[in-house]
């Protein structure tokens, strides 16, 4: 397998030399394509560091391929100026150098200092594979981007500042990986035959589309439709549920006011709405015709009987003096007025007679149904006035009243 990886090693090491030579010469022209034994003056041993100058040689024939041409045609394409404006330590031969410089893939190691033979570090390879793409294939690359996003990398404070996108680019698309500890290890180096690999999967992931924004899934869409509906179901409910207990406030609100100014109606017509004092006996004093004196006699007062009705459901707890027949009923003309559907407009009414208190049906939709003890009598319309006792129910509709009798 050693001896197997090697040998694609240096074959894919010579395509890329010979591969701009021959599609020039087969096209037109006859210039001598690089042979293979041009690697050879970059590269002793493929199990050796890559140097600055061999990693400048694998992308400038890469660019040479990909533009149809030949690195000589490349390097005459250059001005005089800008073949001079190389490095220091840069030989006019070197023409790799010369074009990775004019294309900006590399910037150098110090003033006008390239330091050709110094081993490659795994950085400034990315570093240079970034600025390939970036110039020669734009649309792989988003200056927009964070590449550093979502990416570990354990020993990102070793990375230089100016290498940082590139490492996380590399290690996102997976042309640079991180080892067992996820370290980059961006100052250590890379051997010829793994820098060749580089260069060959690099090309075709040039030669790929573009990674576009990952598709979401259907599933997912309608997930978020059905969170959002129940989740504005829940507001409409809540919604509701504040507007139905403040229409019922607001009804018990009228229900307690509608009352009070019932009692107030119903209450004897004194100051400030104070019960009646105890009355008074009086005296009609008189003179016999003969001059006597008599004795004074207690004025009689008719008896008015009087009645409590309770209702716990609607807080109906009211005294009423049967000085004239107290009439019950849905209809605001009733003296006790009791608004539930369940109850007829007039549906009866209860009158004094004597110290007694009598019944009568009046509705004519709905019956009065007597509950005395255990026993359920139905009084409908017609029937003859029933006496009331202490404790009796009357279930008018669905609304229990309880009548108690305040005997003098």
């Amino acid at each position: 397998m050693t001896v197997k990886r090697r040998g694609i090693a240096w074959v894919l090491a010579a395509l890329l030399c010979v591969m701009g030579g021959v599609r020039v010469h087969a096209a037109s022209s006859p210039a001598p394509s690089p042979s293979p034994s041009a690697a050879l003056n970059y590269f002793s041993s493929y199990n050796e560091p890559i140097t600055r100058e061999g990693f400048c040689y694998l992308v400038v024939s890469l660019m040479a391929e990909l533009d149809g041409t030949t690195v000589e045609e490349l390097y005459n394409r250059l001005t005089d100026t800008q073949k001079e404006e190389a490095f220091d330590d840069v030989t006019e031969e070197n023409k790799y150098i010369s074009l990775a410089k004019k294309y900006e893939l590399v910037v150098g190691s110090g003033v006008r200092s390239f330091s050709p033979q110094a081993n490659a570090e795994r950085q400034e390879i990315a570093s240079i594979l970034c600025n390939f793409i970036q110039k020669k294939a734009p649309e792989h690359w988003d200056s927009t981007k964070d590449y550093t996003e979502g990416v570990t990398i354990e020993d990102h404070v070793e990375v230089a500042d100016w290498a940082m996108q590139a490492v996380g680019y590399l290690v996102q698309c997976g042309l640079m990986s991180v080892d067992e500890h996820e370290n980059f290890d961006p100052t250590g180096t890379m051997t010829v035959e793994d820098a060749v690999l580089l260069v060959s999967q690099f090309r075709l992931y040039l030669e790929s589309d573009p990674e576009t924004e990952p598709v979401v899934p259907t599933y997912v869409w309608v997930a978020c439709g059905v969170v959002a509906g129940a989740v504005v179901l829940a507001v409409v409910i809540v919604l509701l549920v504040r507007r139905s207990r403040r229409n019922k406030a607001a009804k018990a609100a009228a229900e307690l006011q509608q009352e009070e100014a019932l009692r107030r109606r119903l209450a004897p017509n004194t100051p400030g709405g104070s019960p009646t004092p105890p009355p008074v006996p009086s005296f009609a004093p008189g003179t016999p015709p003969d001059g006597g004196t008599v004795l004074l006699q207690p004025e009689v007062r008719p008896v008015v009987p009087r009645v409590r009705l309770t209702a716990p459901p609607i807080r109906l707890d009211q005294v009423f003096e049967l000085r004239v027949p107290l009439t019950i009923g849905r209809l605001e003309d009733n003296v006790l007025r009791l608004n539930n559907r369940t109850v007829s407009g007039h549906h009866c009414r209860l009158r004094g007679e004597g110290r007694s208190v009598v019944l009568e049906v009046t509705g004519a939709r709905n019956p009065v149904r007597l509950r005395r003890g255990r026993t359920e009598q139905t009084l409908a319309q017609g029937t003859p006035p029933v006496p009331l006792q202490n404790g009796d129910v009357l279930c008018l509709g669905d609304l229990p009243v309880r009548v108690t009798l305040l005997l003098e």
